[in-house]
């Protein structure tokens, strides 16, 4: 069941590359950098992810990335999710992401499963929720 929203981020891709090419097409790389919230937390997310074809119109991608806070708090996290791609619009992505840290704040979210809702428009601006699965 999902819990309450514990974070949410705006920004921007800073980049794509194309990493391997692979039978049922390229492997992609992308990062990005975002502001927002986590814990309502002001901090900032910068993360890699990659990406692949895995059947007619669905992609796997995995990613890790590192968020921080002006105050110091600081965490890192590894994704996986899929995403279907809708004709006309840009695919959603979903999945869970583990964090670890050892900050006070933010280290009450080792060891739990954090499902994310991650969009990129047409512009490359990225948007992303975050919630405690419970």
């Amino acid at each position: 069941m999902l819990g309450d929203l514990i974070g949410e981020f705006k920004g921007k891709t800073t980049g794509y590359r194309v990493t391997e090419i692979l039978m049922n097409g390229p492997k992609i790389e992308a990062s990005f950098k975002q502001t927002g919230k986590l814990l309502g937390v002001d901090a900032i997310d910068m993360a890699t992810y990659w990406s692949v074809m895995t059947a007619p119109d669905v992609m796997y991608g995995e990613g890790q990335g590192a968020v921080r806070s002006m105050s110091g708090e600081m965490a890192c996290y590894r994704a996986t999710g899929t995403a279907k791609m809708m004709k006309g619009s840009m695919p959603v992505w979903r999945g869970v992401l583990y964090f670890q840290s050892p900050t006070p704040k933010w280290g009450v979210l080792n060891g739990v499963a954090v499902v994310y809702e991650y969009e990129v428009d047409a512009n490359d601006n990225t948007h992303v929720r975050l919630w405690e699965w419970k």
